[in-house]
């Protein structure tokens, strides 16, 4: 977009990209159980910027994650393994042009690795417990975490239809996703923890139907 109020010159950009690419491999063995194997490659990138005629500004952010997931799963249990590389460019203002000049904070990479497993077990047709465990080891700015986050739920189903379930966990958060609404707009990045700010982690309960 460009425009001239009297004599400055004016040239806005608002330009975002999405990128999504997976690849997926399933194999069913003999005695029912399924492999599931995917490589994945997701990216979204921010670059908003805005110039005059003596300065230019630029907003640039980015997040870029490489992964592989298996998962080898029966009907009443699974373990699997989660591998990700993790590229993000916090969202900070590049400033150059006559009064001053200023660079984008560096990228930061981040890996994260994780094992899995959970067990559904049926009392009944109508009730059932499942427990499960997630063990994740996450290293970055030459720092490692690691979590133990386990699931507990318990589900009943009625006859007519529906169910109810209540469910505790653990979770822990090594990516963070910063913006003023919950909609994803461009204006929203996200940055890594270990880069000065320790990763969060919360403990939940909830009741759904």
């Amino acid at each position: 977009v460009s425009m001239g109020i009297e004599s400055v010159q004016s040239v806005n950009r608002l330009k975002w990209q999405n990128l999504k690419l997976s690849m997926a491999w399933k194999h069913r063995n003999k005695h029912g159980a399924l492999l599931t194997q995917t490589a994945y490659l997701t990216g979204y990138s921010n670059r908003f910027a805005l110039g005059m005629s003596n300065f230019q500004l630029k907003l640039p952010s980015s997040i870029v994650d490489v992964g592989y997931k298996c998962v080898y799963s029966k009907p009443s249990w699974q373990v699997g393994a989660d591998l990700i590389y993790h590229d993000v460019q916090p969202q900070s203002p590049e400033l150059s042009g006559s009064y001053q000049s200023q660079t984008p904070q560096e990228k930061q990479q981040a890996y994260e690795t994780a094992l899995f497993a959970d067990y559904e077990h049926f009392f009944s047709s109508a009730y059932s417990v499942k427990a499960g465990v997630r063990s994740t080891l996450y290293h970055a700015d030459g720092n490692s975490h690691v979590s133990m986050d386990p699931m507990f739920s318990c589900t009943y189903s009625f006859p007519y239809g529906g169910n109810v379930t209540a469910k505790i966990q653990l979770q822990h958060q090594y990516l963070f996703r910063v913006g003023f609404t919950s909609l994803g707009l461009p204006t929203e990045f996200r940055f890594a923890s270990g880069f000065g700010f320790d990763p969060q982690h919360s403990c939940g309960l909830s009741l759904a139907y």
